[in-house]
């Protein structure tokens, strides 16, 4: 008698492990699950971002720190629905600030709040900022979709893709529905660089800002058939016209 008993017990036992084993597998296929859904959303649903960008061309990455981010991070600093600020500063003269505000924060709404703050900022900035610009836009901080330009044969350089890629492409994808921003990455454009011998400017009794405006003055667009020479006199040409244009970039470096 006292075997079978002992024997109940041991199978009322192992039942009882064994219920308690499947509950928590159970429990843990919920929690995993809940846990994925929170993912996606969190994918789906990427919190309001506004992006505020801009050049200061020939400065460094501790000039822009001082010229633009300061003037511009103190204002909008202490937003409606702010969450947290993000900035990027650039040995190449670029800043980016990335303004994350409060999920469920109307996103047309925080573009022309951080709009009027960066307009308070503006009489703070170098005046070369002003001429380029500061853009505020929205558009997720996340990337959703990579596209690779590549020349099969080498016949096209990274300038040439990188141009096609702004003229061509950079505005129909902008026009499709859904599409916030186009960014290129690791872009390059053509230009000219001039570097300045500050020696010999000084014995000439000149400066940067001469040269540069010399330089500017010299910026000129023209027809690519040929239809204008090297004095800027017009010459016939029996070649199809093709838009094109020849620009000095408007920065220098001294040396």
């Amino acid at each position: 008698m006292k075997s079978k008993r002992w024997r109940a017990v041991a199978i009322a036992g192992v039942a009882f492990l064994a219920a308690l084993a499947l509950l928590g597998v159970l429990l843990l296929g919920v929690g995993l699950l809940t846990g994925y859904w929170r993912t996606a959303d969190g994918l789906r649903a990427a919190p309001p971002t506004i992006f505020v960008e801009a050049t200061y061309p020939g400065a460094n990455a501790r000039v822009v720190t001082d010229a633009l981010a300061v003037p511009i991070e103190h204002q909008v600093n202490g937003v409606e629905k702010l969450v947290h600020l993000r900035s990027r500063c650039g040995n190449d003269g670029s800043y980016q600030l990335a303004v994350t505000f409060a999920p469920g924060t109307d996103l047309n709404l925080a573009q022309v709040l951080v709009q009027n703050r960066v307009a308070l900022a503006l009489s703070q900035l170098p005046e070369a900022v002003k001429q380029t610009g500061v853009t505020v836009r929205k558009k997720s901080p996340a990337v959703r979709t990579l596209l690779v330009l590549h020349s099969p044969n080498g016949s096209f350089d990274e300038i040439y893709l990188n141009n096609y890629a702004t003229r061509s492409l950079r505005d129909e994808l902008l026009r499709l529905p859904g599409v916030g921003d186009v960014a290129l990455l690791g872009e390059r454009n053509y230009g000219v660089q001039v570097s300045l011998d500050r020696e010999k400017l000084a014995a000439r009794g000149l400066t940067s800002a001469a040269v540069i405006k010399a330089l500017e003055a010299e910026n000129f667009s023209a027809a690519a058939d040929g239809s204008l020479d090297r004095s800027g006199k017009s010459r016939r040409s029996k070649s199809t016209p093709k838009a094109a244009c020849w620009r000095w970039k408007s920065s220098a470096t001294s040396s």
